[in-house]
C-alpha cells in the first residue's frame, strides 16, 4: 500500500514538473522577441553598478529595492543580457505556478485539480507577459501567492497546538519581502490579513488573530528603515511626476481583469473576435460559478468537496484587493492600474476557478475546464503575435551597421533612459549652442536626426528651426526607417571662415 501511494506521489510530482517545464518553454520561446521598453531600460540602468548604487537608484525612483538587489546577484551569475534579466522574472513565474498547484491541492485534495491550476497559470497570457518583463511584478506576484498559501495552511492546520508561531514568523518574513518588492503590495498584504482575520474571528481563534496582527505590525516596522532612507532623496514614496498618469477606475470596472487581462493579457484579439472574446470569457466564468452553486452533493464521491471556508478565503483574495485599491485611490492617490495590479489576484482566481470546477460533474466540468484553458491559450497566442513593447532596438541595429553618432536628435524625443540604453555613447538632444560649439572646433561631426513618421517639424517652430539650421551644415542621407522614425545621418562640417578665425586666435 505504501508503495502504491508513493508511486502515485512520484507520478503526480513528475506530471507537475512536466507542466512547469512546459511553462518554462512557453516563456523562453519568445523571451527576447520584443525589445526592452522604457521601464526595462530603467531596470538595466539601475542594476548596472555596485550593490550600493542599486539601492540608491531605487531609493531615488518609485520602487523599493529587493527586486534590484536580488536581480543584481542574479546578474553576477547569469549575465546582464536582455534574456538573462528577463529570465529572472521567468523563474519567479514558475515559482508562482508551483504555488498555485500546491495551494489547489491543499484546498481540494485533488491532484488532477492541482495539475489543472498549474496548466492554467502556464498558458495564462498575463502571467506569460510579466514572466518576460525585466521588472519586479513576477516576483511580487509569486510572493503574494506564497503568502496566500501560507495563510491557508495556517487557517487549515493552525490552532491551539502551538503550530501558529512558525506560520506567524513565516508570514512576517514573506510580507516584509513583498513590501520591499513593490509599494502597492501593502494593499495585497492588508487584504490578505483582513480576510484571514475574519476567518479566525469566525472560528474564535483569538490567539491567531493576535499573532497575525503582530506579524503584520512587525513587517511594517521592518519597512520603516527604508522609508527613512528614501526621505534622504525624496519627500515621500509617491511621485506624481512618475505615476500621476494612473487614473482611479470606477468601481464598475474594478473587476474587468477577470474576463479581459486574465484571458487576453496585453494582446489584441483579431477584429473578428474583438467584440465577443471577453464577453464569452465572462460568460464561461459565470457558468462555472452558477454550476458550482447548483451542484450541491453532485461532487464526485472520490473527491473531497471544498469547504465553504476555502471558497470564502479565495473569494476574499480576489475581491478585497481591488476594492481596497479603489478606495485608496479615492481617498489619497490612484494606485490601481489594472494590467499590473490584477497580476496579484491571478493565482487566487485560478485556484478559485479550479476549486469550483471540482464541484461540477463531468462532462460539464471537462467542457468548462477546456474552455478556460483554451481561451487563455488563445489569448496568449494573440499576445505573442501582437507588438506590446516599444523600444529602439531597430535604431540600435542601425548604429551597429553605420556606427554610433556623436549626437542624436529625436523628434519628438522619447525618454532619455530609452535612448541611453540603445545609444549609450551618443549625446541625446543637444542644444543648438552645444552643436554650434562642436562645429566651431573645426572637425566634421556626425549627427543623427530621427523624425517620427518621417515628418519634418513645422517651419517656424523651435524644432523646425533646428532641423532647418542643421540642413545647412552639411550633407545628409537616409539610413533607414527604424522603430517608427526616419533616421537621417548628417555629416556636419564647420564653417571654414569661422575655423580660420578661431585658429588665428
Amino acid at each position: 500500500m505504501w508503495r502504491v501511494v508513493r508511486g502515485r506521489e512520484v507520478r503526480w510530482g513528475a506530471l507537475l514538473l512536466t507542466v512547469a517545464f512546459g511553462a518554462l518553454g512557453i516563456r523562453f520561446a519568445t523571451l527576447g522577441s520584443e525589445p526592452f521598453w522604457l521601464d526595462e531600460t530603467c531596470t538595466a540602468y539601475f542594476d548596472a553598478g555596485s550593490l550600493g548604487s542599486v539601492v540608491t537608484a531605487y531609493a531615488k525612483d518609485i520602487h523599493p529595492p529587493l527586486y534590484g538587489v536580488l536581480l543584481h546577484s542574479w546578474r553576477t551569475v547569469v549575465g546582464g543580457s536582455e534574456k538573462a534579466l528577463r529570465g529572472y522574472s521567468t523563474a519567479w513565474s514558475i515559482v508562482g505556478l508551483l504555488v498555485a498547484a500546491l495551494l489547489t491541492w491543499d484546498i481540494t485534495g485533488s491532484r488532477p485539480a492541482a495539475l489543472m491550476a498549474g496548466l492554467l497559470v502556464a498558458v495564462n497570457p498575463l502571467d506569460i507577459w510579466y514572466a518576460q518583463e525585466a521588472r519586479m511584478y513576477a516576483q511580487a506576484a509569486a510572493l503574494a501567492a506564497m503568502l496566500a498559501w501560507l495563510l491557508w495552511r495556517w487557517v487549515h492546520t493552525g490552532g491551539p497546538t502551538g503550530r501558529s508561531w512558525p506560520s506567524a514568523t513565516a508570514f512576517g518574513l514573506l510580507s516584509t519581502m513583498l513590501l520591499y518588492t513593490h509599494y502597492v503590495a501593502v494593499v495585497v498584504v492588508a487584504s490578505q490579513v483582513l480576510v484571514t482575520v475574519a476567518i479566525f474571528c469566525v472560528r474564535r481563534r483569538w490567539r491567531d488573530v493576535a499573532l497575525l496582527l503582530g506579524a503584520a505590525s512587525a513587517s511594517a516596522v521592518l519597512f520603516l528603515p527604508w522609508m527613512g532612507f528614501v526621505h534622504r532623496f525624496r519627500n515621500g514614496l509617491y511621485s506624481a511626476a512618475q505615476v500621476g498618469w494612473i487614473h482611479n477606475p470606477p468601481l464598475s470596472d474594478a473587476f474587468g481583469f477577470l474576463n479581459h487581462e486574465f484571458f487576453l493579457g496585453f494582446g489584441i484579439a483579431p477584429a473578428a473576435a474583438a467584440g465577443w472574446f471577453s464577453v464569452v470569457a465572462g460568460v464561461v466564468l459565470a457558468v462555472i460559478v452558477t454550476a458550482a452553486a447548483s451542484a450541491g452533493a453532485g461532487t464526485d464521491a472520490r473527491e473531497s468537496r471544498p469547504s465553504g471556508e476555502a471558497l470564502a478565503f479565495l473569494s476574499g483574495l480576489v475581491i478585497v484587493p481591488p476594492l481596497l485599491a479603489v478606495a485608496i485611490g479615492g481617498l489619497w492617490h490612484p494606485v490601481y492600474f489594472p494590467p499590473r495590479f490584477s497580476l496579484f489576484c491571478l493565482v487566487p482566481t485560478v485556484v478559485a476557478v479550479v476549486t469550483l470546477l471540482t464541484t461540477i460533474r463531468p462532462p460539464l466540468r471537462t467542457l468548462l475546464a477546456a474552455s478556460v484553458a483554451g481561451m487563455m491559450a488563445t489569448g496568449a497566442a494573440w499576445q505573442a503575435l501582437s507588438p506590446t513593447k516599444s523600444g529602439l532596438r531597430e535604431v540600435a541595429h542601425l548604429s551597429t551597421a553605420f556606427g554610433e553618432p556623436e549626437f542624436v536628435i529625436m523628434l519628438p524625443p522619447p525618454d532619455q533612459f530609452l535612448v541611453r540604453y540603445y545609444l549609450p555613447r551618443s549625446e541625446f538632444q543637444p542644444s543648438p549652442e552645444a552643436l554650434a560649439s562642436r562645429l566651431h572646433e573645426g572637425r566634421t561631426t556626425t549627427i543623427w536626426v530621427c523624425l517620427q513618421g518621417g515628418q519634418v517639424p513645422k517651419p517656424g517652430s523651435p524644432d523646425g528651426d533646428l532641423v532647418a539650421w542643421l540642413a545647412t551644415t552639411g550633407a545628409h542621407r537616409l539610413l533607414g526607417h527604424a522603430d517608427g522614425f526616419a533616421v537621417f545621418e548628417l555629416r556636419a562640417r564647420p564653417d571654414p571662415a569661422d575655423h580660420q578665425v578661431r585658429s588665428a586666435k
